[in-house]
């Protein structure tokens, strides 16, 4: 827009940024998206080959909000004529001494709807003889599991937000934000843009940006990374033959099939150190990468004959995990989105849900979970758990 004025201005172009602005613009919006670095750059949460998707959670509520994530992320691939989900399957492992219990997460999955298998270790290791597991680990199996085509997915949405009309400025930080009556006015160096609302999808810079209209959440930042390793016999981990997988133990270790290069990815999640998206560096944790490679050699014995490569990233995380999708408390014209560390599989939804709120303020999918009133998010020391 030549004059600077928009219905809606997004901050942040990651996956949860980019899934709302292409949302906002197929619903005939104007949008203007504001990236402080180039679009995908690699600095954030969002960007790789692949992030894994499940319905398989703690909770029934994330079950079907992830059930939701499919619907739209088919809406995205038929609107592009390009595949972004990969439904190569996904196992949980559940070891002897898991934290986590599988009757619960199998158990949701089945009230939403979904059918999930459940396997002894001698069953995995007979379908995927690449696995090696102690007699006592059990596992559950859901064909509809995968992962998102993440890099591909985020540059889809941004097109497809292009095309309905969208605005969107890489390079563009924002230098302040200013609440009036009608609607907001954003500072990027020395343009100003006025909207009736602003959606902040900002990851690691949540904070800094809702400190401009006086908000702040207690969260945790920190430095994760991959693993890209290269098997001795590839084939045996294509994701024609190979699912996804998750450890719902700690370390909680998860993989991926070979996509996008020819190496398995393997992470720890949410082990990182704890950092600020400025102090962060981008060089490997030694100690987490020998962790990695200790558990896949006892895991997947044929999986890392070498190491291809290894990528850092961040998680924004709220100190229950739960995403924050709401209304900033005191701001009925700006939303929020916090992903927690594990959002991108329900980006294309969470695009929906922001809509909702940027325009209506409310939405009719189930955010009861999910609010940014809900104490711990402004408690001084609150008690984490980051273990899904």
């Amino acid at each position: 827009m030549s004059d600077g004025t928009y219905d809606h201005i997004v901050i942040g172009l990651g996956a949860l940024g980019s899934a709302t602005v292409r949302q906002l613009a197929v619903r005939g919006a104007s949008v203007l998206g504001l990236e402080r670095f180039e679009l995908g750059h690699g600095r954030g949460e969002s960007e790789d080959h692949s992030r894994l998707i499940r319905v398989t959670y703690h909770t029934e509520a994330y079950a079907r909000l992830a059930q939701e994530a499919y619907r739209s992320w088919e809406e995205l691939e038929v609107m592009t004529g390009q595949q972004v989900v990969n439904r190569c399957g996904c196992l949980d492992l559940y070891p002897e001494h898991a934290e986590l219990s599988l009757e619960t997460f199998v158990d949701n999955a089945r009230a939403a709807g979904e059918r999930v298998q459940t396997l002894s270790a001698r069953e995995v290791m007979e379908r995927w003889p690449q696995f090696s597991l102690d007699s006592s680990t059990r596992a559950a199996y859901h064909a509809k599991g995968g992962f998102v085509m993440a890099g591909i997915a985020n540059r889809l949405n941004r097109r497809v937000a292009v095309d309905h009309g969208a605005e969107l400025r890489e390079h563009a930080r924002v230098d302040g934000i200013d609440v009036r009556p009608d609607g907001v006015r954003v500072r990027v160096g020395t343009e100003t843009f006025s909207a009736r609302s602003l959606v902040v999808a900002a990851g690691p810079w949540t904070n800094e940006v809702l400190a401009m209209v006086g908000a702040s959440f207690s969260l945790t930042v920190t430095q994760e990374q991959v693993t890209y390793l290269v098997p001795a016999r590839p084939m045996d981990f294509h994701w024609s033959r190979f699912p996804v997988w998750m450890w719902m133990a700690r370390p909680s270790l998860y993989g991926f099939p070979i996509f996008g290069e020819s190496a398995v990815k393997a992470a720890i999640d949410a082990g990182g150190r704890e950092v600020t998206a400025d102090s962060r560096s981008f060089d490997p944790d030694p100690d987490l990468s020998a962790t990695v490679r200790t558990m896949m050699a006892d895991l997947l014995p044929g999986s890392n004959a070498a190491v291809r490569r290894e990528k850092t990233c961040l998680y924004t995380l709220p100190p229950d995990r739960d995403f924050i999708l709401d209304l900033v408390p005191g701001h009925d014209r700006i939303s929020v989105a916090v992903g927690g560390g594990h959002a991108f599989k329900f980006a294309s939804v969470i695009g929906e849900i922001m809509a909702d709120l940027a325009t209506a303020g409310e939405t009719a999918h189930d955010v009861a979970a999910y609010t940014a009133t809900r104490p711990i998010l402004t408690e001084v020391d609150p008690p984490k758990n980051f273990l899904l």
